[in-house]
């Protein structure tokens, strides 16, 4: 095979029928198998890039090949105008084998090979069974009638909202056959249309050029449309100064967008009023001023009531005695107490003394214990120092008698008389006491001082023998002046007052401000007011404070000014804060022309060769042009036909070749020329179509393109037991010797 019969393909062999002579076992198409191989042998032929012949064999053993039809097919197409040879080996075996008759065609070929024989093992190759692979024409079978529309009406459904979409119902005239094309606006993609009339949606407001194509033979034409509704949207509602407002097509309504800002966080002395103005919230109102405080108070500042909240209350005044006075000392805070008990009174030694609170003076109780009775020979006498009565004498016999005395009985006296005295009572400390001892005869003194006190730094002792007690003189250095914010402890080592405490810090203070230290509240003053925000700002104007100069630094610009068209003018809206900008155009100039080929518009002296809407605007003025222009068109046909011809054109029928031309209107309404190459005779007609296969005796369906028409071609018996049967529809002619013959079925 040549180099490029194969395509890159895969060839396969397979049994189409067989030779009916043989048994029936072997009629079965794939029948008999072919011996030691399957029954479909196939050949892989790879691409080729050289002109050189390859050989590929149809591999075979045994017997080989039966005698019968087979097809070699190929799993890609064939190239166009290739040829394929065959080249039979005939089989040695068995020897009595001599003869093998070939016919070789491409399956539906207009002319099959011719058989020959091939002899013994003679190789021979014949031109023959060289075929030809031909490209297959088109032709249209019963090709039906078309009608095409050449104009078209639009019943136009206009938005009721500025901005909004409308829709037209386009009706074609004539009613076109088929009913179905495409349709296309302003040049834009094409959209199917499947009946007549047909609805064209989404148009915006404004003029439409609507390109209808129907059947490939028909000339497309267009449809101008002029889509109406309101030519602006309904005023704009009236905005606060934080909305902003969007006409909304699709509601045919403003959308206003925009929220008041949120009222800040007030304090409970302050309120909050919306600025149309700035668009910002005016907060006044400052805190109450802190009151006076006792030097035991502070005060927060309650946000619930609003109010100051002191607390704090004096220190509890101390438990006094009667001799004491208390007053509150607001310089250290703290409760002065003075005054001190009386000193007691010299008491007997029978008596004790108790200070009375209630009275503020000592108590004295006990009384001197009475004198016993003393019989005629006994005294008593009251010893201070035992605090008791002592009785002497005794009744005869003589009275015990101390050891300094001797008695005498006096019987008149009824008393021993007794002579000789105690020695004399010592000089006495205030805090010692004496008995007479009568062992020793002596006075016994008993009793120590008192152990002098602890003293204070600043304190010094005497004993006082009259009150017995230690007299304790001197007095604590007084409190030195403390400020607010100082307290004082007294240091026993140092005998002096150690002063702690030290002055709050000033606190941290705007441009605006300043400070006075206040003693009576421990407390910095602050005092100063932020600058007042100034007034009169523009809309589009801001004021923040500058801390570093200490003044309100105003920013914002007026909008620029928008673009505008000729016929607008802009002024500042300060409500709104944005241009308002008012003027409408004037109302287009239109100019609607329909023609051939070309118009030239007065109007800006531009020539157009197409259809379509144009506009142009000449100081301030819009100008419209619909224009419909069609174009002069011409043709030139070649028909061969072996007898006669009809000419739809001018419904003429000839008979002789030549050219012809008829002139007329297309469907635009333009001159339209067309030319007739006529060639009539002979029967060098050949018409083909692609390939078909099918069994014996079954029904072979034939088509072309376009559909419509006669389809006919020649019987062809070439290739043993193959049927050929041509159909269409109910009927098929036959063109055999230049003539035409009718069939039926």
């Amino acid at each position: 095979m040549p180099a490029n019969i194969g395509n890159g393909g895969t060839l396969s062999i397979s049994k189409l029928y067989a030779n009916p002579s043989l048994p029936s076992s072997q009629q079965a198409a794939g029948t008999p198998q072919i011996q030691g191989q399957p029954a479909a042998p196939t050949i892989r032929v790879a691409s080729q890039t050289t002109t050189s012949a390859i050989a590929a064999p149809i591999p075979s053993t045994g017997n080989g090949l039966y005698y019968a039809t087979y097809r070699i097919t190929n799993s890609v197409a064939f190239a166009q105008n290739a040829v394929m040879s065959f080249t039979p080996v005939v089989n040695s075996s068995p020897t009595t084998k001599t003869r093998t008759l070939v016919s070789a065609y491409v399956n539906g070929a207009t002319n099959g090979g011719t058989a020959f024989s091939v002899l013994g093992s003679t190789i021979v190759q014949s031109a023959l069974r060289v075929l030809g692979i031909v490209t297959y024409p088109s032709i249209t079978l019963n090709q039906p009638t078309s009608t095409c529309p050449t104009a078209g009406t639009a019943n136009v459904t206009d938005p009721t909202c500025f901005g909004g979409l409308g829709s037209a119902v386009v009706t074609l005239t004539p009613n076109p056959s088929p009913a179905t094309g495409t349709y296309s606006v302003d040049g834009g993609a094409a959209t199917a249309y499947t009946s007549n009339p047909f609805t064209v949606s989404g148009l915006s407001q404004g003029s439409h050029t609507v390109t209808v194509t129907n059947d490939p033979n028909c000339a497309p034409f267009d449809v101008v449309l002029t889509v109406g509704g309101p030519s602006a949207p309904p005023p704009p509602p009236s905005l606060a100064c934080y909305q902003t407002a969007t006409f909304n097509s699709t509601t045919c309504q403003w959308d206003v967008t925009g929220t008041q800002p949120a009222m800040p966080n007030l304090a409970c002395y302050q309120t909050a009023s919306f600025n149309n103005t700035t668009c910002q919230w005016d907060v006044t109102g400052t805190q109450p001023a802190m009151p006076g405080l006792a030097c035991y108070e502070t005060a927060s500042f309650n946000t619930t009531t609003c109010q100051w909240d002191v607390t704090g209350s004096m220190p509890a005044m101390p438990s006094l005695a009667c001799y004491q006075t208390a007053s509150f000392n607001t310089t250290t805070c703290q409760w002065d107490v003075t005054g001190s008990m009386p000193p007691m009174p010299a008491l007997a030694c029978y008596e004790t003394a108790s200070f009375n609170n209630t009275t503020c003076q000592w108590d004295v109780t006990g009384s001197m214990p009475a004198m016993p009775s003393l019989a005629c020979y006994q005294t008593a006498s009251f010893n201070t120092t035992t605090c008791q009565w002592d009785v002497t004498g005794s009744m005869p016999p003589m009275p015990a008698l101390a050891c300094y005395e001797t008695a005498s009985f006096n019987n008149t006296t009824c008393q021993w008389d007794v002579t000789g005295s105690m020695p004399a009572m010592p000089g006495l400390a205030c805090y010692q006491t004496a008995s007479f001892n009568t062992t020793t005869c002596q006075w016994d003194v008993t009793g120590s001082m008192p152990p002098t006190p602890a003293l204070a730094c600043y304190q010094t002792a005497s004993f006082n023998n009259t009150t017995c007690q230690w007299d304790v003189t001197g007095t604590m250095p007084a409190m030195p002046g403390l400020a607010c914010y100082e307290t004082a402890s007294f240091n026993n080592t140092t005998c002096q007052w150690d002063v702690t405490g030290t002055m709050p810090a000033m606190p941290s203070l705007a441009c605006y401000q300043t400070a006075s230290f206040n003693t009576t509240t421990c407390q910095w003053d602050v005092t100063g007011t932020q600058p007042a925000a100034p007034t009169g700002l523009a809309c589009y104007e801001t004021a923040t404070f500058n801390n570093t100069t200490c003044q309100w630094d105003v920013t914002g610009s007026m909008p620029a000014m928008p673009n505008l068209a000729c016929y607008q003018t802009a002024s500042f809206n300060t409500t709104t804060c944005q241009w308002d900008v008012t003027g409408t155009p004037n109302a287009p100039i239109i100019t609607t022309y329909s023609g051939c080929d070309s118009y030239t518009w007065s109007v800006n002296n531009a020539t157009y060769t197409s259809s379509g809407t144009y506009t142009v605007n000449l100081a301030c003025q819009d100008y419209i042009l619909y224009l419909t222009l069609g174009q002069t068109t011409s043709s030139t046909i070649t028909i061969n036909a072996p007898l006669s011809y009809t000419w739809s054109c001018n419904n003429t029928t000839y008979t002789t070749s030549g050219t012809y031309t008829c002139s007329g209107t297309n469907a635009s309404g333009c001159p339209d020329t067309q030319t007739l190459i006529l060639n009539i005779g002979g029967c060098n007609l050949t018409v083909t179509a692609a390939n078909v296969t099918g069994c014996p005796n079954s029904p072979i369906t034939l088509s072309g393109t376009p559909a419509g028409g006669t389809f006919y071609s020649q019987s062809i018996y070439r290739s043993f037991y193959n049927v050929y049967l041509f159909l269409h529809r109910s009927k098929y002619r036959m063109l055999r010797n230049c003539n035409w013959y009718n069939h039926y079925s």
